[in-house]
């Protein structure tokens, strides 16, 4: 046997020793996650995790095992605090950069003491179309709040915005230990993850989502973005939340378009993920399901792909269903119609026709539309300026059956063809 052969063999044995040992350490974190159910304590311990890994130094005679012991450590907590989220049925984000809770609770902005510290110098970044009860309400519960407020709409997703609340930011005096919290829907929660990334290379950041849209999708994996030039979101980061807030209640407050709208993005995600839930769809009314399932459910999918993929090198496209031919009809339309309404109309050309037939029922109850009226031209315009197209083409995600998805790369003329399915001139 060599001396590589030897380690090997050495490695394999410790390796099996590790896995013992890591089952018991996770029969133990059940013990401690029944406990803290039993007892109502928070999942998440900042005071033991920060414990844990300042033990590392000085554990090591080789100051490198000592680095590498404790990236392992920072892994095994966040399985860990993942373990006992699943445990307890709640929702919890295990990236690489350290995991976030996603909290849906009715009524939480009225108890955000629950789940906030408090004595942080916070900004409460919203916009103009939010109740001011739901912003208020936030800045109200932090000793040290600021509110900025820019103004409503797709249209306002932009530099000039971004820049107005990085300044906001740099004239309050804000640090590196302060917070920024966004109140709002996915323009607020793009733009506030945004500005709290970029603001001295990264601040905390805090998302309470109040529309459904943003509820079952956009509040988690950790995506910013601005659009430029009409293209939307043409430039931004990958910055994860430390916390995601629901509050259910604020949905009493939409439209029942707004609300057909999110339940467009929960849709998509039940065709890519959730057959069940898209069979409730399909066999029931789909206002009829509790909020709470459809976000719980729509939510476990995307989190599911994201903590797989985080920075979209692959999987992770296809939380894009309907996203390409939407994205660019959304462009063309100038905003005049709401996003998961464009998305609706951009899952048909790219889902079986046996799909298709199936959609089409659920779109009429909930009031999706099936076409758009705008030039193709424009649509597939909008589309290659997509970060997604590459050399005249792009990877478009097809479904052929709820559950099943596939990747295809379409060049410029298929991609035309399939716009042209759905838009009438």
């Amino acid at each position: 046997m060599t001396e590589l052969e030897k380690a090997r063999k050495e490695i394999n044995l410790i390796d099996s020793e590790i896995a013992r040992l890591f089952a018991k350490r996770m029969d133990a974190v059940r013990g401690v996650a029944e406990y803290k159910k039993t007892h109502g304590l928070p999942v998440c311990d900042p005071l033991r995790e920060e414990a844990l890994l300042a033990s590392v130094e000085g554990a090591f005679d080789d100051p490198v095992y000592a680095k590498y012991y404790r990236e392992l450590l920072k892994k095994e907590i966040g399985l860990s605090k993942a373990f006992q989220h699943s445990l307890s049925g709640d929702l919890y984000v295990n990236t690489g950069n350290g995991g976030y809770e996603v909290v849906i609770a009715r009524g939480g902005l009225d108890g955000l003491d629950k789940y906030l510290p408090n004595g942080i110098k916070t900004l409460v970044i919203s916009d103009e179309g939010v109740p001011s009860e739901y912003v208020k309400k936030a800045a109200q519960y932090c000793d040290n709040a600021e509110i900025a407020l820019f103004p409503q709409g797709e249209k306002n997703k932009t530099p000039e915005t971004l820049k107005c609340l990085l300044q906001t930011l740099s004239k309050g005096g804000y640090d590196r230990a302060s917070r920024v919290i966004a109140v709002g829907g996915g323009v607020v929660g793009d733009m506030a993850g945004l500005a709290a990334s970029l603001y001295m290379r990264g601040i905390e950041f805090v998302n309470i989502p109040t529309t459904l849209l943003a509820q079952v999708d956009s509040c988690v994996g950790g995506k910013t973005g601005c659009d430029l030039d009409g293209v939307k979101n043409a430039f931004g980061t990958f910055y994860a939340p430390s916390k995601v807030i629901i509050d259910t209640e604020t949905l009493q407050t939409l439209p029942r378009r707004h609300i057909a709208n999110g339940l467009a993005e929960a849709l998509k995600a039940a065709l890519i993920g959730d057959p069940e839930l898209f069979e409730a769809f399909e066999n029931g009314d789909p206002f009829g399901i509790s909020y709470e399932t459809v976000i719980r459910r729509a939510l476990k999918v995307k989190i599911s792909v994201v903590e797989a993929d985080e920075k979209e090198s692959g999987l992770r496209r296809a939380l894009n269903l309907g996203h390409t031919i939407g994205h660019g009809i959304e462009s063309a339309c100038g905003g005049g119609w709401l996003h998961g309404e464009c998305v609706a109309v951009g899952m048909l050309p790219v889902c079986s026709p046996g799909l298709r037939a199936r959609l089409i029922p659920i779109y009429a109850k909930l009031g999706l539309p099936e076409s758009a009226a705008c030039r193709a031209d424009e649509v597939l315009r909008y589309c290659l300026n997509d970060k997604k197209a590459k050399d005249g083409g792009i990877i478009t995600v097809r479904c052929d059956n709820p559950g099943e998805y596939r990747f295809v790369r379409v060049g410029e003329e298929k991609l035309r063809a399939l716009i042209k399915q759905v838009v009438t001139e």
